[in-house]
């Protein structure tokens, strides 16, 4: 008689204690014996997971605003992982030593309750009038995948992020996946994560993981397909290569990392800054520039002490940032702070203001720490820029120095940030003839689809003012390019308060030599005309060509 190998296993329900994790260890060493407990307390992954879910914060009224705090977890076996069977179909299944086709998933919950619980209320759902299976169920953070291997035993790990707080924690994940769906224990299950992974030196290093990451946006932005990290290492063309190594890869180099995307149909925006000081406000310029409308960035570093463990250089996926104070809220609902009041300024700005001056800090998919690592910068002086990457319980401050960026976009997209900044900054100037007297003015310059730029005016209330209503038909009627570069000018008043008085608009697919802008879309009546009867300003016409045609796109 054959023995059934499919009956089902009943999930171990136990609690999570960051500061006494015994248990989570040992269960982590039952679903891979290939590990010890030694190994998995040295693991800075381990170390980061357990951090990560030992968060709260509270304001000065001990009123809890922050929470990301696990209680309990739940573990699944005989996991079966797509990234991970995909590898082990190509690579894995070939070595002669046992290796399970099978993975693990522990799962973490807010919620405290124990195996009994669990089984009568989340699975059976005894008590739904009280809705005790639902709250397990909304308490849900995350999970984390244990593959059998005995060097790098995590697989995927998906967590929910640290929330956005307005006025103390401007967290802003623009590269994770809003919605993300996937199933437990038959629950359909919705967090708004992007995968994440650790990199296990033999189908790839941290590049590959690092894109791998990435991939999982690029999906949903370019409808590109979903590779494994054994197949991302091999459109790279490793095993022609590096002959003498065919397989487990020491680490993709730059002309590499832009194949891989090329074998998508992706074009790669390169900034290398290894024979160049880097000024910090350019970084956080270019990260804000394009990673606000989600596309994820590769951000290669040289670490300045290379240890045991790291060899010098390292890539993660930048998913997100950090502002100093929350940005300008761009939808039209935030129109009718606008004011209309003009006064002419006497004074000239040398450099314009940008809203991508204030990130204070970025969050990586950092493939040896872990998922939506903190990284800020460390100023070593005005034209360096250094930065320092998150550093667990008893370690020394980690510095680097940023060496190169990666940007996947699509093949349509011809116009770089330089551009648009060197156009604005004329433009800027030309405003400044007749612009409000405020206190700062701030540009908020990046990349968008044009749909959602349409789609902000969809959502806005209706309004009694004809202008406004003339400037929304303008917009939702116009035929835009499928991106487009947005530069929202932002003022601020005496009182602190932000709102955007001007948009213009440029077409991310003109030519180079092309005059790429769009359109024009003033929130102010009276700014609006300033614009449109542009006039006497002969001299910036001689300066500027582009300053006679502004009054065309108003």
């Amino acid at each position: 008689m054959l023995e059934n190998s499919h009956e089902a296993i009943r999930p171990e329900v136990f609690p999570f204690n960051p500061s006494k994790p015994e248990k989570l260890i040992s269960t982590i060493i039952n679903c891979n014996k290939k590990v010890t407990k030694e190994k998995i307390k040295s693991e800075r992954i381990f170390k980061y997971i357990l951090k990560y879910f030992n968060y709260e914060f509270f304001d000065k009224k001990e009123n809890l605003l922050d929470n990301c705090k696990a209680y309990t977890c739940v573990l699944e076996q005989k996991y079966v992982s797509q990234s991970y069977l995909t590898d082990y179909s190509h690579y894995y299944t070939t070595s002669f030593s046992e290796i399970s086709k099978f993975t693990s998933r522990i799962h973490f919950f807010h919620s405290k309750f124990n195996e009994e619980e669990f089984d009568e209320y989340a699975i059976l759902n005894k008590d739904s009038k009280n809705y005790k299976g639902q709250q397990i169920w909304e308490s849900y953070l995350g999970y984390m995948t244990i593959r059998p291997l005995g060097g790098s035993p995590f697989g995927t790990i998906l967590f929910k992020t640290y929330p956005y707080i307005e006025n103390f924690r401007s967290r802003y994940y623009n590269s994770i996946l809003e919605d993300f769906r996937f199933d437990v224990f038959g629950e359909q299950i919705r967090i708004s994560s992007l995968p994440f992974q650790q990199q296990d030196k033999a189908v790839g290093a941290c590049a590959t993981f690092a894109i791998w990451c990435c991939y999982h946006k690029l999906q949903q932005l370019y409808k590109t397909k979903l590779l494994s990290p054994y197949e991302i290492t091999k459109k790279a063309g490793i095993s022609q290569i590096h002959s003498e190594s065919m397989f487990p890869t020491v680490g993709l180099d730059g002309y590499q990392v832009v194949s891989i995307f090329e074998e998508s149909n992706l074009r790669t925006e390169t900034f290398s800054f290894e024979d160049k000081q880097l000024n910090p406000s350019l970084l956080k310029e270019i990260i804000y520039a394009y990673n606000k409308c989600g596309i994820p960035i590769l951000l290669g570093y040289e670490f300045d002490d290379a240890s045991d463990n790291y060899d010098g250089h390292h890539i993660v996926a930048i998913v997100g940032y950090r502002l100093n104070q929350p940005s300008v809220n761009t939808n039209t609902n935030s129109l009718k702070k606008i004011c209309s009041k003009l006064i002419k300024t006497k004074e000239k700005k040398k450099e314009i203001g940008l809203v991508a001056h204030d990130i204070m800090r970025f969050y990586t998919h950092n493939d040896e720490l872990g998922p939506y690592s903190k990284v800020d910068f460390d100023m070593q002086n005005n034209n360096t820029c250094k930065i320092r990457t998150f550093q667990l319980d008893g370690e020394s401050p980690i510095i680097a120095r940023p060496t190169a960026l990666w940007i996947p976009l699509d093949h349509t997209i011809k116009v770089k940030y330089e551009n648009v900044l060197a156009a604005i900054k004329s433009f800027d100037k030309f405003l400044l003839k007749f612009m409000t007297d405020t206190d700062f003015l701030k540009w908020d310059i990046r990349l968008c689809l044009a749909v959602d730029y349409k789609q902000e005016f969809s959502n806005s209330d209706s309004s009694d003012n004809i202008f406004m209503n003339n400037l929304k038909r303008k917009i939702r009627y116009t035929s835009f390019p499928k991106y487009i570069w947005i530069a929202t000018l932002t003022e601020v008043d005496e009182n602190n308060d932000e709102y955007p008085s001007i948009d213009v608009i440029y077409d991310a697919s003109s030519l180079p030599n092309e005059n790429c802008i769009f359109q024009i879309n003033c929130f102010n009546e009276e700014l609006h005309r300033n614009i449109k009867n542009n006039s006497n300003l002969s001299e910036e016409t001689d300066k500027n060509p582009n300053v006679k045609n502004y009054p065309n796109y108003v």
